[in-house]
């Protein structure tokens, strides 16, 4: 029994035409309805995704540029480089903040050494006129001025870097870690460099109530031995010898309390010119006459009190040395001082 075989006719190139208008619109409505639920589900895993930590990109594992490895030491080099500029901009700015400091304490009227005005030094002319040893001289030294009552005599650079000690050093090495404190007088031995300016505590018209505000300035550089000269300014103001004595007490006592390891040294005061100091009204009041009677009582109050006493008014021709005024004394005298001391200590 045979078969008969149909052949399925083939559908005709416009057979979407034969299909009815509903059935179009159904397939529109199934795909408008799959892409909103692609979309909703979109929205969904970007709002999850939000609440997630980004995760950081791993480096890619594998030789490195030659050109990125020059450049990133160049990097490290400028950062080094800026680090180092910034450490010596901030040392040369404390050095300038120091300097500023020193001119500003020393940057007042001139007075004499018996409290009258004077002439201003030329502070530029004399400064720095010898090599220091360390910075810290340099920057003690920077705004020293000099009293001039009278001009003193001499070149302060001929002087100061010569002439043999008991212990064949000079006067700078000898007394080092030292202080002398005092009124312009003491002040010389600074001037005419056979001290470093930072072993000098000695102002113009300084006596022994103004220096107690120069103590803290003397604890600081915690000497070993302390060398104090005052009473010209007070005999000439005419203070009474108890009255002189008394401030010279309370001031060892407040150097002994602030510097217990020191050695504190007295010394006597110095003769006058009498004929020479009456020519000046201010200093026509200055007798040697008191200077003994204060210099007396100094002896007597340096034993109760237990510290050394140099007696100075013992140097034989003191007189030659003075100058026009009859008080200072010129650049030898400074070292007839200084071998006088170290002679006296040693005995």
């Amino acid at each position: 029994m045979e078969r008969n075989h149909q052949r399925p006719t083939q559908r005709s190139s416009n057979h979407k035409k034969n299909i009815p208008e509903n059935r179009k619109k159904n397939t529109i409505k199934t795909k408008s309805s799959s892409q909103g639920k692609k979309s909703s589900e979109k929205t969904v895993r970007s709002s999850m995704e939000k609440g997630r930590k980004p995760t950081t990109r791993r480096r890619p594992v594998g030789p490195r540029d030659p050109r990125a490895a020059r450049r990133a030491a160049m990097r490290r080099k400028r950062r080094r480089a800026n680090f180092v500029f910034i450490i010596i901009l901030l040392f040369l700015l404390f050095l300038l903040i120091r300097w500023a400091f020193a001119r500003k304490g020393t940057k007042r009227t001139a007075t004499s050494d018996m409290g009258t005005p004077a002439a201003t030094t030329d502070a530029t002319a004399r400064r720095n006129k010898v090599l220091f040893r360390k910075p810290s001289e340099i920057l003690y030294a920077i705004g020293e001025t000099k009293p001039v009552v009278p001009t003193p005599s001499g070149k302060p650079e001929n002087y100061g870097q010569e002439g043999d000690t008991p212990t064949g050093r000079t006067y700078q090495e000898d007394f080092r870690k030292d202080i002398f404190m005092g009124n312009s007088i003491l002040d010389e031995l600074q001037y005419y460099r056979y001290i470093y300016p930072d072993n000098s505590i000695a102002k113009i018209g300084l006596n022994v109530e103004t220096a107690m505000e120069h103590i803290d300035e003397a604890v600081r550089r915690r000497p070993e031995r302390v060398f104090l000269y005052f009473g010209t300014n007070e005999a000439n103001g005419l203070w009474e010898t108890e009255t002189y004595i008394n401030g010279y007490r309370a001031l060892v006592t407040k150097l002994r309390q602030e510097l217990p390891k020191s050695k504190i040294y007295v010394m006597s005061i110095l003769p006058v010119d009498e004929s020479l100091a009456a020519a000046y009204p201010e200093t026509k009041n200055l007798k040697n006459e008191t200077i003994r009677g204060y210099n007396e009582a100094l002896q007597t109050m340096a034993q109760e009190e237990g510290i050394e006493y140099i007696d100075l008014y013992k140097i034989e021709n003191v007189s030659q040395y003075h100058e026009e005024d009859g008080i200072h004394f010129q650049a030898a005298f400074a070292g007839v001082w200084l071998q006088y001391i170290l002679e006296t200590i040693a005995s």
